[in-house]
């Protein structure tokens, strides 16, 4: 554990070797009038955390499951009649 403080190994060293060669790259190719302060490594280095999710008020649910119904109803194909 103290030796993986000192040098990290494993998947995350190697997403921080992806991520310094993608901000090389970006820097060398960037427009330094739009884009003034250089990417860094962090800007490229892979994120698993999830996100918060947002809270939604009941009528916007309810406004996403009245679309959910209204967009089911309306590519549901006929019955066909049943033979007798």
């Amino acid at each position: 554990m103290a030796f993986y403080r000192i040098s990290p190994f494993g998947a995350y060293r190697n997403d921080l070797n992806s991520a310094q060669i993608c901000s090389v790259i970006a820097n060398v190719n960037r427009n330094p009038k739009k884009q003034k302060k250089p990417f860094s490594v962090h800007d490229f280095v892979l994120n698993f955390a999830p996100k918060a999710a947002k809270k939604q008020s009941v009528e916007e649910l309810k406004s996403i499951l009245m679309g959910m119904v209204k967009d089911g109803n309306s590519n549901r194909r006929p019955r066909s009649k049943a033979k007798t």
